[in-house]
């Protein structure tokens, strides 16, 4: 019974992570940046993954570090230049966008769409805002003087192993940025389909007097 729980939770609290993550992506990444802080970084290779790791063949190791370097300077290029160019066009759409329920009628939906345009907006600036974290400098592994004077046996798998992880960050970002727009897009979108139904329905009371409705209906 015991193990029936305990199961049952575990399941309960990965699903409630993942809704946290796509409702709230800029929340979920606030959490997994203070687990992968720099304290935590400088420790982070254990015993168990230095010797999985050290039965590679230096060669493998150093090809697999430069291209943990490589794939660093992409994520940092990508994050900082498209997502921060989208999550500026997206925040200025949003904010043309919201003019139009000044002439949207008093009722009905329109209650409805000003809170709509506000909380895209809010989700399309912390996507902003998290993607400029590609400009901080985080730690790179693998390189300096300090790392050529190591004479450790085992430098060469630990900095592949710090380097992934920090790479593992750089991705959380870049995913947390992306799913901040999708989430303001897609509440744009819904605001606008709202916005479209009320002019339409405007329109059709205009144009169809409340004594024939029904024959504009029969139309």
């Amino acid at each position: 019974m015991l193990q029936s729980l305990k199961r049952f939770w575990k399941g309960m609290k990965s699903k409630l992570l993942r809704i946290l993550e796509e409702v709230m992506p800029f929340v979920y990444f606030l959490a997994i940046s203070r687990k992968y802080t720099l304290k935590g970084l400088e420790n982070c290779a254990s015993e168990e993954q230095l010797n999985r790791y050290s039965a590679l063949t230096d060669d493998i190791l150093q090809e697999r570090l430069t291209a943990e370097h490589d794939r660093a300077s992409k994520i940092d290029e990508k994050t900082s230049k498209f997502t921060l160019g989208l999550s500026i066009s997206l925040s200025v759409i949003s904010a043309l966008s919201s003019n139009i329920v000044k002439i949207i009628p008093v009722g009905s939906f329109g209650d409805y769409i000003s809170p709509l345009f506000i909380i895209s907006s809010i989700y399309m600036l912390s996507g902003g805002v998290v993607s400029l974290g590609a400009l901080k400098t985080l730690p790179k592994y693998g390189y300096g003087t300090e790392y050529e004077m190591d004479g450790s046996e085992n430098k060469l798998s630990k900095a592949l192993i710090c380097q992934e992880r920090v790479n593992l960050l750089r991705h959380a970002r870049n995913e947390a940025s992306f799913m901040s727009l999708r989430n303001g897009f897609l509440l744009i979108f819904i605001a606008l389909v709202l916005c479209a139904t009320i002019v339409v329905m405007k329109l059709f009371v205009d144009f169809c007097p409340s004594g024939a409705i029904y024959t504009c209906s029969i139309i």
